[in-house]
C-alpha cells in the first residue's frame, strides 16, 4: 500500500496516525421504557468505519485524503457485534458532524451532515443519500461534503453510533423531521480524519516574451552600400 493507511476506524483501539478513536464520558440508553442517564450503555457494540474513493463502495481510501471540488465522501460503517437481543441489533447512526480539529465535542449542529435522530442534515437532505440506516448491519453514506466547515482547508468526522431495528421507519421524512425515534442511544463514538481540501488553482498564464534584435551600426552602413551598388548594377543592365 506504499505506507499509506487504509481508512478504517476499529472500536475499542487506539489506531496510530490519522485515526482517532473516542469515547462518550456520559451517555444515555433506552431499554424499552427505561433511561439511563449515567454510566455506560448497558450493552457492548463493536462497529468499523471505512472510507471508499467509489460511489459503489468497492475500492477502499487511503490518508491522506484530499478532496477537490467535486469529491465525495463514501462512509461505510459496518456493525461487527453487539450484546443487544435480537431483533434490536441492528446499524444505527445517530448523529455525524465535522469538525476542525480531532476532538469530537467541538461539533455544532451546523456542521452536521446526519442529524439527530439519524437523518441527512437540513437543507442538504438531498444531496446526501444514506442507505439502511437502523434497517441492516452495514449503513452507507455518500455525499459531496462542500458544506461542511466550508471555510477550512481540513476537518474530521465523528459518527455516534448505536443499535437497534427500523428505529428510523418514517422518521425522516418531511412531514415529521423531528420526530423522536424510540432507539438505543449511541454507545460508541466512530472519528476519522484529516480530510484535506485541495483548492483547484488556475494555471499562471506567462505572457509571450519580447524579443528585441540589436543590430549594429557597422551591419546597418554595410546593408546600405550593399543595396546602393544592387540598384547601381540593375540600372545599369536596364540601361544596355
Amino acid at each position: 500500500m506504499n505506507g499509506r493507511q487504509v481508512t478504517t476506524v476499529i472500536i475499542r483501539a487506539v489506531v496510530p496516525c490519522f485515526i482517532f478513536f473516542f469515547r462518550y464520558g456520559k451517555t444515555e440508553c433506552a431499554d424499552g421504557n427505561i433511561i439511563i442517564t449515567s454510566g455506560p450503555c448497558n450493552y457492548n457494540i463493536t462497529a468499523t468505519m471505512t472510507l471508499f474513493e467509489d460511489r459503489l463502495f468497492r475500492i477502499p481510501a487511503q490518508f491522506p485524503l484530499r478532496l477537490q471540488t467535486s469529491s465525495f465522501l463514501n462512509i461505510a460503517v459496518l456493525l461487527q457485534s453487539t450484546s443487544r437481543p435480537a431483533p434490536s441489533n441492528k446499524l444505527m447512526l445517530e448523529r455525524c458532524w465535522a469538525t476542525r480539529s480531532n476532538d469530537h465535542v467541538v461539533g455544532h449542529t451546523d456542521d452536521d451532515f446526519l442529524s439527530f435522530p439519524g437523518c441527512p442534515a437540513s437543507p442538504y437532505q438531498t444531496a446526501i443519500q444514506v442507505t439502511d440506516n437502523s434497517f441492516s448491519n452495514q449503513v452507507n453514506i455518500s455525499f459531496p461534503p462542500f458544506f461542511l466547515l466550508r471555510n477550512d482547508t481540513s476537518f474530521y468526522i465523528h459518527c455516534s453510533v448505536g443499535a437497534c431495528n427500523r428505529c428510523l421507519e418514517n422518521k425522516c421524512l418531511a412531514s415529521a423531521p423531528t420526530e423522536i425515534a424510540t432507539f438505543t442511544r449511541a454507545a460508541e463514538l466512530l472519528s476519522a480524519g484529516p480530510f484535506i481540501r485541495e483548492f483547484m488553482i488556475p494555471a499562471t498564464t506567462t505572457a509571450a516574451p519580447i524579443i528585441i534584435r540589436y543590430t549594429s551600426p557597422v551591419i546597418t552602413i554595410l546593408t546600405v552600400i550593399l543595396a546602393t551598388v544592387i540598384v547601381f548594377l540593375l540600372a545599369i543592365v536596364i540601361m544596355y
